[in-house]
């Protein structure tokens, strides 16, 4: 479903300044992490969006590290119907808000899930493809792509057959990779600020 009330916001795009504009309005994008989103309360949206947050970052595959089945994606990178349709209600929940949502697709614990390129290669397209009809959302492929521990996508070309593997989903959607600020990886990739986008592929949307 992408049902919005009637105060909800209905496009999210990038102008040709590189800024975002929400529902036509150029806006800075207010946002705080909110975890184990297969488990969310609407009270916690609402508060959210009263103190004034008009984006919430969310984990497609959260705890993975811990033996969790916490994954919208399963071993194979295959969705799992039942936690993409309590995502998509979470999303509609929170666009009928105005809050724009940044999906993390993989991290650094993904590997202890999917134990190979071709599982997290799948479970971008699964994803993607589960979630890109939201008219508010985007998807930040590889999550600090140059921490020590990803060795998977610790590379330029490595890191763009991820991000083309998203376009390839979604050619229209927005689709970035974030760093952190950490020393660069012996790849010589210069570090990035933390939270910071790294426009492999970047593309706006307005539905």
């Amino acid at each position: 479903s992408t049902a919005l009330s009637s105060g909800g916001a209905t496009s999210l795009t990038i102008n040709s300044s590189g800024k975002f504009v929400l529902n036509g309005t150029q806006t800075f994008l207010l946002g705080i992490s909110y975890f184990d989103a297969l488990s969310y309360r609407t009270a916690d949206l609402d508060a959210i969006a009263a103190a004034g947050f008009n984006q919430i970052r969310i984990f497609a595959n959260w705890r993975e590290e811990l033996g969790s089945t916490e994954s919208v994606c399963d071993a194979n990178g295959a969705i799992i119907a039942g936690r993409a349709t309590t995502i998509n209600a979470l999303i509609d929940y929170a666009e009928a808000l105005g809050i724009s949502v940044n999906i993390v697709v993989l991290s650094e614990n993904s590997p202890s899930l999917m134990v190979n390129d071709a599982a997290r290669l799948a479970c971008v397209t699964s994803t993607v493809n589960a979630f890109k009809a939201q008219p508010l959302v985007m998807f930040d492929i590889v999550q600090e792509y140059n921490v020590a521990t990803i060795t998977w996508a610790d590379s330029l070309t490595e890191l763009k057959t991820y991000t083309d593997t998203a376009r390839a989903a979604c050619a229209s959607c927005l689709i970035f990779a974030s760093g952190t600020s950490e020393a660069p990886d012996s790849t010589g990739i210069a570090p990035m600020d933390s939270g910071s986008a790294l426009t492999v592929a970047n593309k706006s949307r307005s539905e």
